[in-house]
């Protein structure tokens, strides 16, 4: 949106649009340069405003034959500015003249260089206005009425702010660097925003800096953005400025269609030029919250869309099936606008028969409903497609059905479980698909598992065992980290070794080795990086940390977890790593950790609050081990729970 100034009125309007819609009334304001926070002084600072507002009605000098009389200091100052704006309005003693648009007008230099740094730097530089005491606003919005307003407001603090010269003052003061004015003008205009205004006062609140109309202005654009989007100040927005607006999160509308009705409509307004401009905005649209209806029967059939195949159809079309197999549960998916959101990320933690979820943002923590069966967990759940699994190892008093799975339903607050026909120890996420471990005494075997159709395909045999091995799955890779020899215990491996199942003639492959050999270790891939941390070498737990590199094929050593543990978890949430339950040596630890990058260590976060839902003996005796992952729950569901108090 540009602003130019109209030949006629001189008020700043937007280019290619009218000017913008006025209220129907005016409003004025008028507004005291001092400020007193005491309350006897208002009440007799009002009086005294309202004296000398008789007496500046009253421009004959002889209003100033009577002494002033005023002991309090701030009755003085009011007294002594009302009788310097009559010496001004009389001409008396006045040593400069301003001249706008021809008019001049006449002032005291030592007024105008206290009020303003832009009349002190004229009027004692040597500078022509100063010697002849003449100074010349070469501005277009000042017209002499609004030099006139401009000299009250110095010489008094009051103003007449009105629709008519709102525009203009505001302009002026910014060139007069008179940031009081300015903020009594955006005063004014904040109180006739409109939705059909409110486009073109935030641009005009950004030219002249004025933040607090800005705010507001913004305020009211978010609050009700499908209006917006339909007005004529919207339509005459370039491309940078439309994408600011619909690529944010804070814009509010009652479904995500608008936005790409709003987009059309943007297109459309001047379709020869701006058609270029479509295939970016479409990639705003989030698609995860469009209903596959509308998406097939109106979207890809919109013009503008099916007739850009590359940029656009291919676009909605491959978004649409990505979404389709993985769901909304990973962390990459273009997530809904806030107005728009169903679900917020946490992390998901369970051990015993408990369920808990954790934001560590708020540091919250939430009891969710109970598992079916008590378990010690060693193995992480994961969630796929709305539903978190948990695997059969170590169910406790469930002997005869070790090949069962139970998973918690986000949208309903429940567990549910089905037996497999493998004992899954470990279950793990790669682009939208479920795989899972296999580790008993006869074999180690890695699967992809559909729980759909409750089935399970092998995979090719790995070159390395999976008995305490870490499970990793990146953007393109599973990782098999470290683990050790046999069930039974053996040496711990430092081996590394990956593979892409996806590919049809894929092969696992060997990758630089960890640093340190070790078993019951944890980790996760954050932003094309795969860390691990703790497990065990045989004696005790270990606290140490690496870091792989996929670009250079190299493990680094990172700092240490303030606790040492194995058969942890390591979640990523919202870019930071966490590192909570396990065990250290034969105890359970409950502390949260979380690395801080900037200072590069690891610290305290929080604590699994075992005493709020721990209250049997037994319960307490059992020693239950927690175990965690990222999990995108429902907002419906959490706002129906009680925080846990952990005070």
């Amino acid at each position: 949106m540009d602003f130019k100034s109209d030949d006629v009125t001189g008020k700043p309007r937007i280019l290619l649009t009218n000017p913008y819609i006025k209220p129907a009334r005016p409003v004025t304001f008028s507004v005291s340069f001092c400020c007193v926070t005491d309350r006897h002084n208002r009440i007799r600072g009002s009086r005294v405003t309202q004296d000398f507002d008789k007496i500046r009605q009253d421009s004959n000098m002889e209003a100033l034959s009577e002494p002033m009389v005023s002991a309090d200091p701030y009755d003085c100052r009011q007294e002594l500015v009302g009788r310097l704006d009559i010496l001004r309005r009389n001409q008396s003693f006045c040593d400069v003249k301003v001249v706008a648009k021809d008019k001049e007008l006449t002032a005291h230099k030592v007024v105008l260089a206290a009020a303003s740094p832009f009349f002190l730097s004229l009027l004692t530089s040597d500078m022509r206005e100063s010697k002849e005491h003449l100074i010349r606003i070469e501005l277009e919005e000042a017209t002499a009425s609004v030099m006139e307003d401009v000299l009250q407001f110095i010489y008094t603090g009051n103003v007449s702010v009105t629709e008519e010269n709102a525009h203009n003052l505001m302009a002026t003061a910014d060139y007069l660097l008179l940031p009081g004015l300015k903020t009594m003008v955006g005063r004014y205009l904040m109180q006739i925003l409109t939705i059909e205004n409110c486009v073109f006062y935030y641009y005009f609140a950004d030219k002249y800096r004025c933040m607090h109309l800005k705010d507001r202005a913004r305020e009211m654009i978010n609050s009700d953005f499908s209006a917006v989007m339909e007005t004529d100040d919207f339509l005459s927005l370039d491309i940078k400025q439309v994408m600011e607006w619909v690529s944010s999160d804070d814009i509010t509308v009652n479904a995500e269609e608008e936005i790409f009705k709003g987009i059309v409509k943007w297109v459309s307004h001047n379709r020869s030029e701006r058609e270029v401009n479509f295939p970016v905005l479409l990639h705003q649209v989030r698609l995860v919250s469009i209903p596959h209806d509308f998406l097939l029967n109106k979207l890809v059939k919109e013009e503008l869309v099916a007739k850009n195949t590359e940029s656009c159809l291919n676009f909605v079309l491959l978004d649409a099936l990505r979404l389709m197999v993985s769901g909304n549960d990973e962390q990459d998916v273009q997530q809904p606008r806030k107005c728009l959101e169903k679900h917020t990320d946490a992390i998901f933690v369970c051990g015993g028969c408990r369920s808990l979820c954790y934001f560590p943002q708020q540091n919250v923590w939430y009891k969710l409903s109970d598992m079916l069966f008590q378990r010690d967990c060693k193995s992480n759940p994961s969630q796929w497609r709305g539903k978190i699994y948990m695997s059969s190892e170590n169910l406790q008093d469930v002997w005869d059905m070790s090949n069962l799975i139970e998973c918690y339903t986000l949208s309903t607050n429940s567990w549910g479980a089905f037996q497999v026909a493998r004992a899954i120890t470990s279950t793990a996420i790669l682009k939208g698909h479920l795989y899972a471990t296999e580790e008993t005494w006869g074999s180690d075997e890695i699967y992809r598992y559909n729980p759909q159709k409750n089935c399970c395909n092998k995979l090719k045999k790995p070159p390395t065992t999976l008995f305490g091995t870490c499970v990793v799955t990146g953007e393109q890779h599973i990782y098999l980290i470290g683990g050790r020899s046999n069930c039974y215990g053996g040496t711990p491996s430092s081996t590394t070794c990956r593979c892409d199942p996806s590919s049809d003639d894929y092969e696992w492959e060997e990758v630089a080795p960890i640093n340190q050999a070790r078993y019951d270790a944890f980790g996760v891939a954050m932003n094309g990086k795969v860390y691990i941390a703790g497990g065990s070498q045989g004696q005790g737990a270990l606290g140490t940390c690496e870091v792989y590199n996929t670009v250079t094929n190299e493990w680094q050593l990172m700092p240490s977890l303030h606790t040492p543990r194995k058969s942890a978890s390591m979640v990523c949430h919202d870019g930071q790593l966490y590192v909570l339950g396990g065990v250290n040596n034969l105890s359970r630890v409950l502390s949260v950790e979380i690395f801080d990058s900037e200072q590069s260590q690891w610290k305290l976060k929080s604590f699994i609050p075992v005493a709020c839902f721990e209250t049997t003996k037994e319960e307490k005796e059992q020693n239950n081990k927690f175990k965690a992952c990222f999990a995108r729950l429902c907002r419906g569901v959490i706002d129906k729970l009680t925080p846990l108090n952990t005070q």
